[in-house]
C-alpha cells in the first residue's frame, strides 16, 4: 500500500496528531502530551557489524534503516523517544523488527554519548574510559508503536518469545531469556476512539465501518459536522487506506480552500436512498393501480411521478402479462 511513504506518513507528521496518538494509546485519553512536547529526531537509525570478508579477513559493515516516523516526546522533566511504524498486512517478526530499530536507537544514544566524551577528554575513572560512558551517562528511553491497518485479525506474534523456539530449554535458562513485547494498536478494532481529540478520532473511525454500511451512515450521521469540515490529508488517508475509488475521484468537487467536505458523500448517498426508496414505493402504488385497471395518467399523478415513467412501467407489466398469458 505504500502507507509509509505516502498520505499516512505526511498525516501523521503533524505533532498535534502524534501527541493525541499517545494519549490515546498510552494515556487512555488523559491530556498527558502537548503539541509543542513533540520534538524532531532523525527516522534514520545505523549501525554496524564485523563480518569476515573474502579474504577472510574481518571488515566492518555499516547499514542503516529509515523508521516510518520518530519522534523525541517531553514529559515535563522526563524525555522518551517514540518510533511508530506503520502496517498494512501482518508481519510475523514485528517483535523481532521493533526490538532491532529501538536497540539501534539505544546505539546511537551510546555513540553520541561516548563521541562527546571523547572530544571533551573529561572521563575521570579508568572504568570510563573502558567504554568511554561515565558512571552517571543514562539514555533515553525508547519504544515503538505498530499501527496496524490491515483488515484480517493479527494473528502475529505479540512479543519477543511468541518468535523464539523454547522447546526443550531448561526452566533455569527460559527464567533468564526475557521478552520484548510489541505495542500493537490495531486501528479497526480500536474502540475507544472517543480517546482521541483530533481528526484521528474520524479518521479511525471511517475505516472502522468502511466496510459496514449501515455502521458507516450511523457514524457519518453523528459526525456529520466535523466530516464536513475535514483537513485535506486526513481525507487522503482514508481514501488510501479504505480504497475507496469514488472518495479519490470526487476530492476536486469536495474540497473547500484547504478542506474537505466529507459529509457530503453520505449526505449524497443517504439521499440516492431516499429517492430509490420513494421510486420503489411509487412502482408498488402504480403496480397495484396497474391491476385495477387505472389510467395512466390518474396513476401519474397518484404516484407524482411523470406520465412517461408510469408509461414505460404499464409497458413492462403488460409485456410480462402476455408472456404469462401465451404460456
Amino acid at each position: 500500500m505504500g502507507l509509509s511513504d505516502g498520505a499516512l506518513g505526511r498525516y501523521m507528521e503533524d505533532d498535534a496528531r502524534f501527541a493525541d496518538l499517545l494519549n490515546g494509546y498510552f494515556f487512555h485519553g488523559r491530556q498527558i502530551v502537548k503539541a509543542e512536547d513533540i520534538k524532531e529526531r532523525d527516522p534514520r537509525v545505523s549501525g554496524k557489524s564485523k563480518r569476515k570478508s573474502v579474504q577472510r579477513k574481518l571488515k566492518t559493515i555499516y547499514y542503516q534503516k529509515t523508521r516510518d516516523i520518530v519522534r523525541r516526546v517531553i514529559y515535563g522533566i522526563g524525555v522518551s523517544v517514540v518510533g511508530l511504524e506503520y502496517q498494512a498486512m501482518i508481519h510475523y517478526g514485528m517483535p523481532v523488527r521493533t526490538m532491532i530499530e529501538d536497540s539501534l536507537e539505544y546505539g546511537r544514544q551510546f555513540s553520541e554519548i561516548q563521541r562527546r566524551h571523547r572530544n571533551a577528554q573529561d572521563l575521570k575513572k579508568p572504568a570510563e574510559y573502558v567504554g568511554q560512558f561515565s558512571v552517571e551517562d543514562r539514555l533515553i528511553p525508547a519504544t515503538s508503536i505498530v499501527l496496524y491497518f490491515g483488515k484480517e485479525e493479527w494473528d502475529g506474534p505479540r512479543d519477543l518469545l511468541d518468535v523464539l523456539k523454547m522447546e526443550g530449554i531448561p526452566d533455569e535458562i527460559r527464567s533468564m531469556i526475557h521478552g520484548y513485547p510489541l505495542n500493537l494498536l490495531e486501528v479497526r478494532k480500536f474502540k475507544s476512539i472517543d480517546y482521541f481529540v483530533t481528526d484521528l478520532r474520524e479518521v479511525f473511525g471511517i475505516i472502522q465501518n468502511s466496510d459496514e454500511p449501515e455502521q458507516m451512515k450511523k457514524f457519518a450521521k453523528e459526525n456529520e459536522e466535523r466530516l464536513s469540515n475535514l483537513a485535506e490529508d486526513a481525507f487522503d488517508v482514508i481514501s488510501a487506506i479504505t480504497g475507496n475509488e469514488e472518495l479519490i475521484e470526487r476530492k476536486g468537487e469536495l474540497m473547500k480552500g484547504e478542506r474537505v467536505n466529507l459529509g457530503k458523500v453520505w449526505k449524497d448517498w443517504s439521499d440516492e436512498e431516499r429517492k430509490k426508496g420513494e421510486k420503489e414505493k411509487a412502482k408498488t402504488v402504480a403496480g397495484n393501480a396497474f391491476r385495477l385497471g387505472i389510467e395512466v395518467e390518474k396513476v401519474a399523478a397518484l404516484c407524482e411521478e411523470s406520465v412517461e415513467n408510469v408509461k414505460e412501467w404499464f409497458q413492462e407489466w403488460d409485456f410480462a402479462r402476455a408472456n404469462v398469458s401465451d404460456e
